[in-house]
């Protein structure tokens, strides 16, 4: 199991994005690929999703896959999970406390008649058409972490205390279509996202 690892930046006027960088992914606030080619499924032009579809073939009968990425990692910033402001003109110590336990699985999103979602153990893809991506991006493993933390605190004068969650995670994603001698019975797109990591961002702002 991977450890939390905290970050205390004592630097002044440290910006985070406020608006959502995905629809799919409400939490994060910020994402940034590692391979400046790499997209969310909701970021490709409506052109590159027909070119995509261009892409899988002429298949008689079956599962046809075209990927647009393959397990493209991601450096993401989340919400903000506790803030503490110091209005007065000393610093403000404090007591923070944290004790959870988090899970998470991996995130399976569809469009069209595609019904492509994970197990019950959630290891593994369910159906011909998951098992085919598993063949190339590889099945699950569940994040989890569990952690408590009792820490002191000082906020300067005239600052807020932010904390945020940050991680890395694993894009695939990717179109599929289902034909039966040579009619098309099913298609869409697909994106399936696993967390590798997350950790704690302690960070000030002006008041």
């Amino acid at each position: 199991m991977r450890k939390i690892i905290i970050l205390c930046l004592v630097l002044l006027n440290i910006s985070i994005y406020s608006v959502n960088a995905s629809v799919n992914y409400p939490d994060f606030k910020e994402i940034e690929f590692e391979n400046d080619g790499a997209k969310l499924i909701e970021d490709y032009a409506i052109t590159d999703i027909e070119k995509a579809y261009e892409n899988l073939g002429k298949k008689f009968i079956g599962w046809s896959i075209y990927y647009l990425n393959i397990n493209e990692e991601f450096h993401y910033v989340g919400k903000i999970s506790f803030a503490r402001e110091n209005e007065l003109y000393v610093p403000l110590v404090f007591d923070h406390d944290v004790e959870e336990k988090v899970e998470y699985e991996r995130s399976v999103k569809y469009t069209g008649k595609l019904n492509l979602k994970a197990d019950a153990s959630n290891k593994t893809l369910k159906g011909a058409l998951g098992g085919e991506i598993e063949k190339t991006i590889g099945t699950n493993e569940l994040y989890s972490r569990t952690e408590k933390i009792e820490m002191s605190i000082v906020v300067p004068a005239r600052k807020k205390l932010c904390v945020r969650v940050v991680g890395e995670a694993r894009i695939s994603n990717g179109v599929s279509r289902y034909k039966f001698f040579g009619i098309v019975f099913k298609k869409g797109t697909w994106e399936i996202m696993d967390i590798i990591s997350e950790y704690y961002l302690y960070y000030e702002e002006d008041i």
